[in-house]
């Protein structure tokens, strides 16, 4: 059983691994933009540009927040490339959004962290509710066997406290 974990363990970090390096590969090649840039384009191009690059960014961290060196290695890639783009050229609004450029990896990666860290914890959630299902249905099966044995008994005051105890666990169970 530990040797089946260890193996399903084993064959999901492949997979999250090969998740990473595909999407890296995929910002590497988004990055590659900058170098149309660098052929010199006019500023509305530059514009629609930039956008495209951060509309892509963003979309990374909502369809890859579940593994964030995945989505480190997607938006690095493009934004170090844009903020690179800018910090070579001379003029101070350029620097300034070089800065931004950074700045907004920053944002977006403490997003990516707080949206991974919310699946784990909505999945360990879903793992302590359903033991909690499930154990109360095991107190609920018991509180019916000891019900069947106190009418086999004749216990009557006995099976009154057995019929609320099961009323209040099935309740908790349908809430």
């Amino acid at each position: 059983r530990g040797y089946d974990r260890a193996v399903q363990r084993h064959r999901i970090d492949g997979w999250l691994k090969r998740f990473a390096v595909g999407n890296t590969a995929a910002g590497l090649v988004w990055a590659m933009t900058i170098f149309y840039i660098y052929r010199g384009i006019d500023s509305a191009s530059l514009v629609v540009i930039i956008f495209l690059l951060a509309g892509m960014t963003a979309a990374a961290v909502a369809s890859s927040a579940a593994y964030r060196p995945a989505v480190v290695g997607y938006i690095a890639p493009i934004l170090g490339g844009l903020a690179f783009y800018f910090f070579s050229r001379s003029t101070f609004t350029d620097w300034a959004l070089g800065a931004f450029a950074l700045i907004y990896f920053v944002f977006i990666n403490r997003i990516t962290q707080n949206l991974e860290q919310n699946l784990i914890q909505e999945v360990s959630l879903k793992d302590k509710n359903r033991e909690l299902v499930v154990g109360s249905i095991d107190a609920l099966a018991t509180c019916v066997d000891n019900a069947i044995s106190a009418v086999e008994a004749g216990d009557v005051a006995a099976l009154g406290e057995l019929m609320n105890l099961g009323q209040m666990l099935l309740a908790g169970l349908l809430v």
